[in-house]
């Protein structure tokens, strides 16, 4: 077994409680001890014994050597479902038809849209709405009786597509007109999602295995997922948004909404130039990022969360930051304000001016195995 997987087991079991961080250190010392004397960029340099005066100070190089460790896992995570392309359909089957439709826009409409085995992209159109089914078949295939197996709905109040049940692959791609649906539900498997300008009283896009965009979306409700994909939401505004995904990083660029719920594993968040009153970030073995934010209204709550994994925070001018720091006995609190530490390693402070500002902002950052940075 590599010492990096060794030390990861052994990291695991003091999240678990079944050894103590002395324990820890000691059977970290005797890994670290088998490695050649050129040693590896996990290697505690300096440091060849550890008693219990210097504890702590194991620790503190513990930690430092812990977070290089924890970034190279996760780079490597991130690195190689990046590498999985996109699924081509076209590398399947040898036959690909498209064929095209048109239906009559209706205001307070209802979008319906499934499909499995290919991408479903949403962008804007004009006034009617135009739909292009790509099918992907085996040679010879009759795809008019393909098409059979698509069911296709409308009515004044709704536009249904269905191609679950084809026997194959089919992607669909839409251009709608820009006018209030009633609700727009998008779904498919094994495929990317794109969607572009829609306003809908209530927005749901799910795939798997794919990627997942949404970009100048307006709903009450935005509700991302997907699964080993990474979600990116911009320029949306929206009293819910919740994105989730595993195995994939999460962006959030130009948004503006009431609650924001964040949450991955395996995956980086990040959140830019974004307003929020409500933000919930969650993620493990990965790093959390916040820059250019603030409250939608004039007060605000952040919780970030991760293990295994570092939190950046940059504070905008403009907002008054009381904050909670946590990041464990094996972790590092860094931040640029006047702060205390309590017996539990919590660390509490303001900014300047936090009373008389016109903006507050309450933030929670905890991690278990890593650094946190508030400037």
């Amino acid at each position: 077994m590599e010492s990096r997987e060794e030390i990861l087991m052994i990291l695991k079991m003091v999240q678990d409680g079944k050894i103590t961080n002395e324990d820890a250190a000691k059977l970290i010392e005797a890994i670290e001890g088998k490695k050649d004397s050129e040693g590896s960029k996990y290697e505690n340099r300096g440091k060849k014994t550890v008693g219990r005066a210097s504890f702590e100070e194991k620790m503190e190089d513990m930690a430092k050597g812990l977070e290089n460790m924890v970034s190279d896992v996760v780079d490597s995570t991130q690195k190689a479902f990046r590498n999985i392309p996109e699924v081509d359909l076209g590398n399947w089957f040898n036959q690909v038809e498209k064929r095209h439709f048109s239906y009559k826009a209706h205001e307070g409409m209802d979008l319906d849209v499934i499909t499995k085995n290919g991408a479903i992209k949403v962008y804007p159109g004009e006034d009617k709405i135009g739909v292009v089914f790509s099918i992907y078949a085996k040679k010879d295939a009759d795809i008019d009786e393909i098409m059979k197996n698509i069911h296709i709905e409308h009515t004044d109040s709704k536009l249904k597509l269905d191609a679950s049940g084809v026997n194959g692959g089919v992607s669909i791609e839409m251009r709608i007109p820009d006018i209030n649906y009633n609700k727009a539900d998008f779904i498919t498997k094994n495929g990317s999602l794109r969607c572009g300008r829609i306003k809908a009283g209530n927005l749901t896009l799910t795939t798997k295995n794919g990627s997942l965009k949404v970009e100048n979306a307006k709903s009450p409700v935005i509700q991302a997922n997907t699964k080993n994909g990474s979600l990116a939401c911009r320029n949306c505004e929206s009293d819910k948004v919740r994105l989730n995904t595993t195995n994939g990083s999460i962006t959030v660029n130009d948004s503006k909404c009431t609650l924001l719920d964040l949450n991955t594993t395996n995956g980086s968040i990040k959140c830019y130039s974004s307003k929020s009153d409500n933000i919930d970030a969650n993620t493990s073995n990965a790093s959390i990022r916040m820059e250019g934010f603030e409250p939608h209204g004039s007060n605000g709550i952040m919780n970030l969360k991760t293990s295994n994994g570092n939190i950046r925070i940059q504070l905008p001018d403009n907002v008054g930051t009381k904050f909670k720091a946590h990041a464990g006995r094996n972790g590092k609190v860094i931040v640029d304000f006047p702060c205390s530490i309590n017996e539990g390693m919590e660390y509490t402070g303001k900014t300047e001016g936090y009373e008389e500002a016109g903006k507050k902002m309450n933030i929670t950052a905890r991690t278990n195995l890593g650094r946190i940075e508030i400037s």
